[in-house]
């Protein structure tokens, strides 16, 4: 995870210099893990049970990362623009699906709401990230988790065209491909500004 956030870093670099904007200024691209965050998962691990190794160390190594916003050299668009006008569903080009992690508090977050409604929801599965629809602002669903789970690299529910794909292969694969791992499946229509942000996963 830590060169994967070497990666992501480098991403976020390059989305700067050709002029990328936040969807919110109020969410930054990368929000550093806190200082207190073993202890807050430790935290979470005693309400959920065993969260897996690769979701704990994302937490813990990257922080949240929040890709969505707007950029017309690589045809991302999250106010208006083409994709508020796709025909459409994804996978494809008009949903490029720009890399989202979730922080710690995140997860804290859905779990108080599901304590203070029904402890019969935390069986139900955790929202990893928006979905591809809405990482293009519009309605959709997200990717999930299901806590617990003892396994190390927890499977991704919910991402279009990539069924049973793990969150370190996931990772590869938004590497590969910029933080845009939706040109994955639309190769031929990736932007040409996108090849200096694509680069092979050290990880």
């Amino acid at each position: 995870m830590r060169r994967a956030r070497t990666h992501i870093d480098h991403i976020v670099d390059g989305l700067i210099r050709i002029g990328f904007e936040p969807a919110s200024s109020d969410v930054p691209l990368i929000a550093p893990p806190p200082c207190d965050v073993f202890d807050r998962i430790g935290k979470l691990e005693d309400a959920l049970g065993p969260i897996p190794e690769a979701l704990k160390a994302s937490m813990c190594e990257i922080g949240g990362v929040c890709l969505l916003g707007d950029c017309p050299p690589l045809a991302l668009y999250y106010h208006g623009g083409p994709s508020s006008r796709v025909a459409s569903i994804p996978p494809g080009a008009d949903f490029p699906d720009p890399l989202c992690l979730p922080a710690v508090d995140s997860v804290e977050l859905e779990l108080d709401e599901r304590l203070q409604n029904s402890a019969e929801l935390l069986a139900e599965p955790f929202a990893f990230a928006p979905d591809e629809l809405h990482k293009a602002n519009i309605s959709g669903a997200t990717h999930d988790v299901w806590p617990p789970d003892a396994h190390a690299d927890p499977v991704l529910v919910g991402v279009a065209g990539r069924p049973g794909i793990t969150l370190v292969e996931y990772l590869r694969t938004s590497v590969r491909w910029g933080g845009l791992p939706g040109y994955s499946f639309a190769s031929a229509a990736r932007p040409k500004d996108l090849e200096q942000l694509m680069s092979h996963p050290q990880f």
